[in-house]
């Protein structure tokens, strides 16, 4: 993870109809997929630990370009909290706005 309000390269993709992590891979390798807009954001990454769990919040703001030139300002979201009681509960949550 990088620092705090780190510029990081970001490369957007549509993923309708990829079942899994290794599907979206081979897909990129074989030049089937490739990326819709690229450009860089601003993260904001959150640690916040207690002694029943831990969770990790990244805010990301910033300008993707598509391959016809329009700018689109991204803000994307990332919460991770994970439990460490006896029975662990993991909570993911993702959302992406592009304007």
């Amino acid at each position: 993870m990088t620092g705090h309000n780190a510029d990081v390269p970001v490369l957007l993709f549509d993923v309708t109809g990829i079942e899994s992590e290794a599907e979206f891979f081979e897909k990129c390798g074989s030049g089937e997929l490739a990326a819709l807009a690229h450009g860089e954001v601003k993260q904001r990454p959150i640690l916040h630990f207690t002694e029943s769990s831990f969770s990790i919040k990244v805010a990301s703001h910033g300008t993707v370009t598509d391959a016809d030139g329009q700018e689109w300002a991204v803000n994307a979201f990332l919460k991770v909290r994970e439990s460490l009681d006896a029975e662990p509960v993991v909570d993911q949550r993702l959302s992406l706005r592009l304007r």
